[in-house]
């Protein structure tokens, strides 16, 4: 996992989770509802142009904690063209783009940032878990966390 950013410490936290689409946002946010978060607690945005115009200190979420997933580009845009969305280069440009752009408006955040790796949390289920109740100030039952780490492992057997 990468470093988190703007570290702060308190018990209340919206967690925010954020991406380009297809870069593991869903997978972020499961393993976040599966560790106990509550609804209320996590807010996620997963559409491709939803960070654009989002403040989270602006929008009066308490204590924003911002989770950022990326994934290789290469990959992305093969799945959009796989569905028939776009041509590979085509989509390969736009996601470039959009990480781009996610890059710059996560620097301009001013909230704990935790940038996750998509492969990485593939790679070691267990790391990336850990450092998402870390980051998130959790204290999961050991059942909530091996079902967290169970959910990365079965998207990783479906995959081609």
């Amino acid at each position: 996992m990468l470093p988190a950013l703007n570290a702060q410490s308190s018990s209340e936290r919206t967690l925010l989770v954020v991406g380009v689409a297809g870069s593991g946002t869903s997978m972020v946010a499961t393993v976040l509802d599966l560790l106990g978060v509550p609804d209320e607690r996590m807010w996620s945005a997963t559409l491709p142009d939803a960070f654009d115009d989002l403040d989270p200190m602006d929008m009066g979420f308490r204590n924003p904690h911002v989770l950022v997933a990326f994934r290789d580009p290469v990959a992305i845009a093969e799945r959009s063209h796989r569905s028939g969305q776009d041509d590979f280069v085509g989509a390969l440009k736009a996601v470039a783009t959009r990480a781009r752009q996610l890059v710059r408006w996560t620097a301009l955040l001013r909230c704990p940032v935790l940038m996750v790796s998509y492969e990485k949390a593939m790679r070691s289920p267990e790391r990336f878990v850990d450092a998402v109740i870390s980051f998130a100030g959790l204290s999961p039952t050991q059942q909530q966390r091996r079902e967290a780490i169970a959910s990365i492992r079965q998207i990783e057997e479906r995959q081609p």
